[in-house]
């Protein structure tokens, strides 16, 4: 190959290519910290996909090194502690996110953080800010009415519950939920009501479900009259 090929060929090679991961960091035209930063993020978001959590919340943890301001970086170390079960640093790691910067995400993190630590008065809190930010959340109202119901405050769980509906009529979870707190408010009508709801957009599991649950729940309560009648 004479000089004027090769250099042709070097020429090409050059053009085509692919940079280093090492270039193509040198070559960005951001910070060099708020490169690491994204980069470390999308590490820790695929070993959250793969369920590597010690992996990821190690890539998070690079992150905030980089920029200790990020609520991102933060309420995603959040996130991944509570998949881990460590809770206590879930709500460690949401609440500083939430002094960077109040959002959604982090209140309704929260919520859903402090439901699974049974603090429910301290979810519904959380929730409740999350949906004075953003009150077309259907899953924020759906996730409240569930911590109301769990508290055996039907009346807001089925309040809660309607807000989901409202927001989104085909989110077929709202109807199984609705269903079930009518009928622990003592509305058997209503509750039916919600299994034909249910038939009504296809959702046959469900109202199925949702129709042998309040079938045992009577036939329980028959036996327990019965019970108690003296002989």
């Amino acid at each position: 190959m004479n000089k004027k090929a090769l250099g042709l060929l070097l020429a090409i090679l050059t053009v085509t290519l692919p940079l280093s991961a090492e270039e193509k960091e040198d070559q960005d035209p951001r910070p060099k910290a708020q490169v690491v930063e994204e980069g470390s993020i999308l590490r820790g978001n695929e070993y959250v996909q793969q369920k590597e959590y010690a992996k990821a919340i190690k890539e998070y943890e690079n992150a905030v090194k980089m920029n200790p301001k990020s609520a991102k970086a933060h309420l995603l170390l959040g996130l991944t502690y509570a998949n881990t079960g460590d809770l206590d640093k879930a709500v460690q790691f949401s609440q500083y996110a939430l002094t960077i910067e109040p959002s959604f995400t982090a209140y309704n993190n929260l919520g859903l953080i402090y439901a699974n630590k049974g603090e429910l008065e301290k979810s519904i809190q959380m929730y409740e800010k999350a949906l004075d930010l953003n009150p077309s959340s259907f899953r924020a109202w759906y996730q409240l009415g569930l911590v109301h119901a769990g508290k055996a405050d039907f009346k807001k769980a089925i309040e809660a519950y309607t807000k989901t509906l409202e927001a989104n009529p085909h989110y077929s979870l709202a109807y199984l939920g609705l269903g079930a707190a009518h009928y622990w408010s003592g509305d058997k009508a209503l509750a039916l009501e919600q299994v034909h709801k249910l038939r009504s957009l296809k959702k046959e599991e469900l109202a199925n479900q949702l129709a042998l649950w309040i079938e045992n729940k009577e036939r329980k309560k028959e036996i327990t009259e019965v019970s108690a009648k003296p002989f």
